[in-house]
């Protein structure tokens, strides 16, 4: 059969950073019916060459579009753009291989403010903080410059040196994106000293400017402007005047105000900023002598003083996910875009007609505004929702108290049970069956409100013969703040918080906290219920899908669904970190998988690629420290990274908790290349030199820095092809072997201490084994390295159970010396 379809496309194969580049079909198979020809029906899909040479999709699809725009981490890849009706084919004229170019000129090009949960934004409260990001290209690396300012009515008679509330600097990162924060309360206390003891609404900008040395703007700036213009300034902004006869008048700003702009820059070609039409300057020592300014961006907002603040999230800073598909909604595949009546069949086999009917009509409501708007994000939400309501869909119905006493003191025989034995004391029970263990720790040592308060059971399982559970009391003390540590406490400072805000909705949102964050995400979506103050609300259908929804924005989920079976284990520790059903929760999104086929529409491997040869991770159920050297919460610490470190220092590996003793192993078959005691903090150091190298190289994830606005990097010039160096630092002794043997992987080649300079040990609460992998051995500094969780999979905060977090909490509690 004649192949049909599109033949042919054309378009630009070096594309620059941060330019929409389109591309089009030139040519179609001559068996393509004429009604065929359509290029509103083509698909675009953009793969991403792997370091083997082969390609793989990065499910990155258009249909009917083929403009695209590649972000600055682009550049570092190939990748191959193809056209088709039907099916991919791999190569020919229907593909084109794109390497995306830097641009010649760095500029800012967009300014967005956002909310402390990264959720964009506009009306903040005075008592909050407030995010600004800039976009950028071709500015890595680079630092900018953020302004805080008031922007003050006409006629306020404020003087421009009073508006400028607070001026901060942050350095572009390997993505292209810099953020900076600001206490807003710092506006409050402007105003007060002002003498504004009441202040009303603010209307503010953050202006970002990026100012270059007036001896090296760029070398691309003299090599790409062969007819160079003189150093300029700004032109002011045309003002609006009640008289459409009268000519614009320029600013009243002094010329002394606004900066000098450099030649061939993007600022040149632009107008006043409105920083500078205010003459609103920083008090800087010869400011003007050194700088000129190369570029700015600006966005304005509005505080109000009824304006609630917003949280951060408990787990820390959310993912940031650069040149990753947000959804499909946009390009065409009509399952994206909707929930339909043969979906829910197949998944809630057992719903009502009500509860299905309600069901599609919720979510259909929500679905393109919390960004659950893709095959794969529906097929991941649903898996979760199915294991929360299961098949019969049961919208309204709160979280379950029905337990034994004999449950919550510590387990009970609760499925496939034989053998009753009848217990007028402490309940019946069976001899044996399906055990399940007491799901509140709380009990485990308040044996005396469990039995006041668990059913006991008589004649048969769950006969309520002896006393039904109060399940009121179990809520109101299981889920109080002051019977939870302080990790998991969940807002109920009130009496009777605990049954109030118990598990509701097809997620079980639980706590007045997390009631308060889900409903600030429904008010800004513009929903009219109140959770908060009417809890019970949730049990309706509409509010129980729309929460749930709302919830699962709140926490990233939409961007942590962007994977495949690999990333459920994840999802279900944000979602019901203390649940039994991870493996029930994976199998459930193989189903979802399928009934929302994904494949179709942005496949994703299913399961985890297993890696070649004989490998090992460097210590047994190896996970991040969640808590720093000096035991504050800051699991970040250990991550690699620039100016990680609280903004001062570096971290050029990862920092693996480990009680001192622990065995630490070759992960591949090395040779020993040094063993040293350093006199820096690296204590008793080994350094192998990888010989397996091809085993290496298999081991490599497309790993997404978790704390990259803390400045967590993926490498800093590290050659995946070079020598390959793995580094183990704060031993306490070293294995029997000598410079220069081989050692295979699974060799224990020394234990884990806290030795620090000289090998002396130092003090701290979170002991660990610092692990390197890189190029360069054991020289210091970033340079030639890579961030181990590129190429080995350490547990991360949001990966950790429960027991996880009790015992990095248990040995931070202690000091280690």
């Amino acid at each position: 059969m004649s192949k049909r379809g599109v033949s042919k496309i054309s378009g630009n194969s070096s594309p620059k950073v941060g330019e929409a580049t389109t591309y089009s079909i030139t040519e179609w198979y001559p068996a393509t019916p004429q009604a065929q020809r359509n290029a509103a029906g083509v698909t675009w899909e953009l793969f991403k060459k792997r370091t083997n040479g082969s390609f793989t999709t990065t499910n990155i699809k258009k249909i009917g579009s083929g403009t695209f725009t590649f972000g600055e981490v682009a550049q570092r890849n190939t990748y191959r753009l193809e056209a088709y009706l039907y099916e991919p084919e791999g190569s020919g004229s229907t593909c084109i291989e794109i390497n995306p170019q830097p641009v010649v000129i760095p500029r800012i090009n967009k300014v967005e403010l956002q909310y402390v949960d990264d959720s964009p934004g506009t009306v903040f409260s005075y008592t909050e903080k407030m995010r600004t990001r800039a976009q950028c290209v071709n500015l890595s690396g680079q630092k900018l410059k953020f302004s805080l300012w008031e922007d003050d009515a006409a006629g306020d008679g404020h003087n421009a040196n009073n508006l400028l509330i607070e001026t901060k600097e942050a350095t572009v990162n390997s993505s292209g994106v810099a953020v900076a924060e600001f206490m807003l309360t710092r506006a409050l206390m402007q105003k007060a000293m002002q003498g504004e003891t009441d202040p009303q609404k603010l209307e503010f900008y953050v202006t970002v400017e990026y100012f270059s040395n007036r001896k090296h703007a760029t070398d691309n700036v003299n090599v790409n402007n062969p007819l160079p213009v003189p150093t300029t300034r700004p032109q002011p902004r045309p003002q609006q005047s009640s008289n459409n006869n009268q000519p614009a008048q320029p600013s009243q700003s002094s010329p002394n105000n606004v900066p000098p702009r450099a030649q061939g820059s993007p600022a040149a070609e632009k107008p006043q900023s409105q920083k500078e039409e205010k003459g609103i300057t920083d008090t800087v020592t010869d400011w003007w002598n050194n700088l000129e300014l190369w570029d700015w961006g600006e966005s304005s907002g509005t505080i109000e003083p009824t304006q609630p603040p917003t949280q951060q999230p408990a787990g820390g800073r959310t993912v940031s996910i650069v040149q990753s598909p947000q959804s499909n909604s946009e390009d065409g595949c009509p399952r994206c875009k909707i929930l339909v009546r043969e979906e829910v069949d197949q998944i809630f086999t057992e719903a009502s007609e009500e509860n299905k009917t309600a069901l599609i009509n919720a979510f259909n409501e929500g679905n393109k505004l919390f960004n659950i708007d893709s095959c794969l994000r529906k097929a991941h939400f649903f898996a979760q929702v199915l294991a929360e309501v299961g098949t019969s869909l049961n919208l309204n119905e709160p979280e379950s108290f029905n337990y034994s006493a004999r449950r919550l003191k510590d387990g009970d025989y609760v499925r496939n049970g034989v053998g009753w034995v009848k217990d007028l004391v402490n309940g019946g029970h069976y001899s044996s069956g399906t055990w399940a263990s007491s799901p509140f720790s709380y009990f485990k040592t308040h044996h005396a409100q469990a039995n006041l308060y668990g059913r006991k059971d008589l004649n048969r399982y769950n006969d309520n013969g002896i006393q039904a559970a109060n399940s009121r009391e179990i809520a109101n003390l299981v889920y109080a703040d002051e019977n939870r540590s302080a990790r998991y406490k969940l807002g109920n400072v009130n009496p009777g918080d605990g049954w109030k805000f118990m598990g509701k909705g097809i997620i079980q949102i639980t706590g007045r906290s997390n009631y308060t964050e889900v409903n600030r995400r429904l008010v800004r979506k513009g929903f009219d219920f109140d959770i908060v103050n009417n809890p019970d609300s949730v049990l309706n259908h509409r509010e129980s899908v729309l929460s749930a929804m709302a919830f699962w924005y709140w926490k990233d989920l939409q961007l942590r669904s962007n994977g495949g079976r690999e990333v459920v284990d994840g999802i279900t520790r944000i979602v019901n970190e203390g649940t039994s059903t991870y493996n029930q929760r994976k199998t459930n999104f193989d189903k979802t998988y399928e009934v929302f086929q994904v494949a179709k529409c942005s496949p994703v491997e299913n399961t985890p690629t297993t890696p070649s040869g004989n490998w090992r991770l460097p210590i047994d159920e190896p996970m991040l420290c969640l808590y720093s050297q000096g035991g504050a919460l800051k699991p970040w610490h250990g991550s690699f990274g620039e100016k990680i470190r609280d903004g001062v220092s570096n971290h050029s590996g990862s920092d693996l908790l480990a009680v001192p003793g622990t065995p630490v192993y070759a992960c591949l078959k090395s040779k020993v290349e040094r063993v040293y005691t350093s006199t820096t903090l690296a204590g008793k150091t080994i350094v192998l030199k990888v010989i397996d190298k091809e085993t290496f190289k298999t081991l490599k994830t497309n790993y997404v820095p978790i704390y990259s606005e803390k400045g967590e990097l993926t490498d800093k010039g590290f050659n995946h092809d070079g020598d390959i160096y793995l580094v183990f630092m704060h031993l306490s002794s070293f294995g029997t072997f000598e410079v220069g043997t081989t050692v295979e992987h699974n060799d224990v080649i020394g234990y884990t201490g806290i030795s620090g300079r000289n090998g002396n040990n130092f003090e701290t609460r979170n002991p660990h084994l610092h692990f390197e992998v890189n190029n360069v051995g054991s020289a210091g500094g970033l340079n030639g390295k890579c961030n181990p969780m590129v190429y080995f999979k350490f547990k991360t905060e949001t990966e950790m159970t429960a027991a996880d977090k009790s015992k990095q909490e248990e040995i931070k509690n202690k000091v280690w010396k």
